[in-house]
């Protein structure tokens, strides 16, 4: 398939726990919060990883691997409500990407190849260099993006394109790489679909 229809003014109404994210040229929405607020039995608040969040984190950091067919089957469930009979269509599919020389990178390409067999939506083929500017010991700082080649930047040229991620936290990485699918993809259309947010990730 070439692509899913996409109604653009539609919320994913048969999952109604979903909460809306904004960036600066993106729409899209998390399928879940990342921590959930609860109280000791001695009366103090404590947060604790989401069921989603905590599957998420063990698939891509501890290597679980057999979690991914249940991770690909709740995404694709909020992706589909998003499909219509009228409207854009829903051309690649593409995760945020991170350095090669992480080691949870192989889960990042495996997971997309999954959803995309899953849900009939191309997973975008493309090289994208990733640079980090971050002085030792601070906190990671601005992330830029370039393509490898003009042949893969073209892949994104006057396409709707879904971007996926595991978690929204400051939006930085998210904002940084819809913008440059944007400004140097030439993409027409950018939704995204993330996993859990932050409870202080900026939401538009």
């Amino acid at each position: 398939m070439n692509g899913l229809p996409l109604s653009h003014d539609a919320t994913p109404a048969a999952a109604p726990a979903l909460v809306e994210i904004k960036g600066d040229c993106f729409r899209g929405w998390a399928l879940d919060r990342h921590v959930i607020a609860e109280t000791t039995p001695s009366g103090l608040p404590t947060t604790r990883r989401s069921d989603l969040g905590d599957r998420l984190y063990r698939f891509r950091h501890q290597d679980e691997r057999a979690l991914l067919d249940a991770l690909v089957k709740d995404f694709s469930q909020a992706i589909q409500p998003l499909c219509g009979c009228s409207g854009r269509t829903i051309n690649c599919l593409v995760a945020v990407p991170v350095a090669p020389d992480r080691h949870d990178y192989p889960r990042v390409v495996e997971f997309v190849a999954a959803l995309s067999r899953q849900t009939g939506i191309a997973a975008a083929q493309y090289a994208v260099t990733v640079f980090e500017e971050r002085e030792p010991g601070t906190r990671p700082g601005q992330r830029e993006f370039a393509f490898a080649s003009a042949t893969t930047a073209d892949c994104f040229l006057g396409k709707t394109v879904l971007v996926v991620d595991d978690l929204y936290r400051s939006g930085r990485s998210l904002n940084g790489f819809c913008r440059f699918l944007k400004n140097q993809g030439g993409a027409a259309g950018i939704y995204t679909m993330v996993g859990t947010v932050a409870s202080r990730a900026p939401r538009g």
